[in-house]
């Protein structure tokens, strides 16, 4: 199935990388990304030297007389206002047109349906809650990175015992990379608005490559899912993960179809209940937002998403309060400990998380709108 996203705010996507003044070229309102090979090649490795000499005083005039077309590799209108520091590159083809990857899309995704299934499976979610609370509890300090880890992937595991990721139901769900109909890439500030002492503040900034546009790509159930028509256990899995009984009557074609507008559902409700609690954070800090309607199809994706987005603690406060603030102290998942808020009686103080990722208009970073493409 074809399928269209179409930004509603910016994108940053990274790839990890960084550069800075050293490896482009500031013009008017664009800035170049150059070649240091072709930058050496054409003007020699003393100019290396000189820029090299002269980064920390800021003074880049060497580069005034290099011509950008001759040592280009892209370039990106200037909308930050950038003149030095770091730039946090976004993911690009071989040939730089930037795109979204299929896993970004996965990952949020899956997300999702993890919050769909606790949230309509009361039992298996006490009994995450409970050995959840067991981890918590063993002497020793947390290792953030794996305490939830199995505790999840068993929920998408589609043989009984251990985890395996040949077993993962979403290896069934395959999204492509999406190329871009049209994209702007352009430099973007980012700014970290803090909640401390109950007062807000910006507590960083940084620049970054986003983007906006229209993407193409395509969403598919892999054939393979015909293998298991006679395993009763995969199919109580998917039907509890996607909401869609398989049938060894229906195409494959059907099953992908209902599968992609239960996902759509979900992530309209999963949007719903995350837009509320993101909602109440920006309250706090008195930041004026437009969070896109609630009514379209649309999902969020890539750098400055958030917690609440990416993680279950929020849903995991609103059921076992005391279990959130072990689980956010014990694995020192904030710089300062938790205590349950002496008001609310059902809530973190400060909030986990306390801090929202906004560009200099005050928008909200990954939002698209998802839409089938008309055949």
């Amino acid at each position: 199935m074809k399928i269209k996203l179409k930004t509603i705010t910016p994108i940053h996507i990274g790839t990890g990388q960084k550069y800075g003044r050293i490896e482009c070229l500031v013009r008017k309102d664009r800035v170049f990304r150059i070649s240091l090979e072709k930058v050496m090649k054409i003007y020699g490795q003393s100019i290396i030297e000189k820029i090299i000499e002269r980064i920390e005083t800021d003074e880049f005039n060497v580069m005034n007389n290099v011509d950008e077309n001759k040592v280009l590799k892209y370039s990106l209108l200037n909308k930050a206002n950038y003149t030095k520091g770091d730039i946090r590159e976004h993911i690009k083809t071989d040939t730089y047109m930037p795109y979204i990857p299929g896993s970004s899309i996965k990952g949020s995704v899956r997300t999702a349906l993890l919050w769909n299934f606790f949230k309509n499976n009361t039992q298996s979610f006490d009994s995450f809650l409970s050995s959840l609370n067991n981890k918590i509890n063993k002497p020793g300090r947390c290792n953030k990175k794996y305490l939830m880890a199995d505790l999840i992937q068993n929920v998408f595991n589609f043989v009984k015992g251990k985890y395996n990721a040949q077993k993962d139901l979403l290896k069934f769900f395959l999204i492509s990379d999406f190329m871009p109909l049209n994209v702007e890439i352009f430099l973007d500030k980012i700014n970290t608005h803090d909640l401390k002492n109950n007062k807000p503040l910006i507590r960083a900034s940084m620049f970054a490559e986003c983007i906006t546009g229209e993407f193409i790509g395509e969403i598919a159930l892999s054939e393979q899912i015909k293998f298991f028509n006679n395993d009763e256990f995969f199919k109580i899995k998917f039907n509890e993960i996607f909401g869609v009984e398989i049938d060894c009557k229906k195409e494959i074609k059907e099953i992908e179809t209902e599968v992609v507008n239960n996902i759509k559902t979900i992530l309209r409700n999963f949007n719903k209940w995350a837009e509320y609690h993101e909602t109440k954070l920006e309250e706090k800090m008195k930041l004026n937002i437009n969070i896109p309607p609630q009514d379209i199809n649309k999902i969020r994706l890539g750098f400055g998403v958030g917690t609440i987005y990416q993680t279950l603690i929020k849903l995991i406060e609103e059921y076992d309060v005391t279990l959130a603030k072990n689980v956010v102290n014990k694995c020192f998942l904030g710089k300062f400990s938790r205590k349950i808020d002496f008001n609310t009686k059902n809530s973190l103080y400060p909030p986990y998380p306390k801090t929202v990722e906004l560009n200099e208009d005050n928008k909200p970073l990954g939002w698209c709108e998802i839409s089938e493409v008309e055949k």
